[in-house]
This record gives structure tokens, C-alpha cells and sequence, in this order.
């Protein structure tokens, strides 16, 4: 199967990747951080079961930039997710967590229907 994998350089994230991998699967990985792809990509002994797609954050709350990364998957595994608000005494604090999470996973959600992905975990 082919599995896009959102927060794929994170600890829950790179343990499911380097799982999908050495069971034969494909993954498109999303990773906030590029210097720690680099442990992933080793892992990929078929240099087409592992892909990069690389978002800017800023935007990922817009449907119309996962839309892409959605073509041709069986099931997205959203595991990006911002933990803490931060500074709380940012005025912005509780608006960019809401952005992250919410609006992210929405316009995720949007996108991977749109493409007709069968599974959203």
C-alpha cells in the first residue's frame, strides 16, 4: 500500500515509517524537519518506497496544498500536531495552536476526500 505519513520525523511518526518501510509498504512522508529525513531515508532499501513532501507551514491550513500530496494514496496517517501552545502570553498562542491542529487537519482531511483516499487515521 501507499501511505502519506504526516509528522514522519517525529517519534511516534518515524517509528511507523521505518514499520511501513520494512514491511514493503510505500510512504510519502511529510517532515517539518529536513536534517532528520536523512535516518529515514536509510531505511528505504527501494529508492521509490519513500518520498518527501515538503509544505510550509504557514499554509498546510489550505486544502488546495495537500491536494497533491494526497494523489495516489490508500490511507493518510496524520501525526503532525503542534503539543504546546507555546509562549501562552502571546496573544497569537491559542490562534496558531487552533491553525496547527484544527485548520491543518481540516484541510487535510479536505483534500485526502477530494482524492478519494480510503482511510484517514
Amino acid at each position: 500500500m501507499k501511505f502519506l505519513l504526516t509528522g514522519a520525523s517525529g517519534f511516534i511518526g518515524g517509528h511507523l515509517c521505518r514499520h511501513l518501510l520494512k514491511t514493503g509498504h510505500t510512504v510519502r512522508a511529510v517532515c517539518s524537519a529536513p536534517e532528520r529525513a536523512d535516518s529515514l531515508r536509510a531505511l528505504a532499501k527501494n529508492a521509490t518506497a519513500l518520498e518527501f513532501v515538503s509544505l510550509e507551514h504557514a499554509a498546510c491550513h489550505n486544502p488546495a496544498l495537500w491536494r497533491e500530496a494526497c494523489q495516489g494514496v490508500e490511507a493518510v496517517f496524520h501525526l503532525a500536531a503542534r503539543a504546546h501552545r507555546g509562549d501562552k502570553s502571546s496573544p497569537d498562542a491559542l490562534a496558531a495552536y487552533r491553525r496547527a491542529n484544527l485548520e491543518t487537519t481540516r484541510a487535510l482531511a479536505t483534500a485526502a476526500c477530494d482524492a478519494g483516499v480510503g482511510h484517514f487515521i
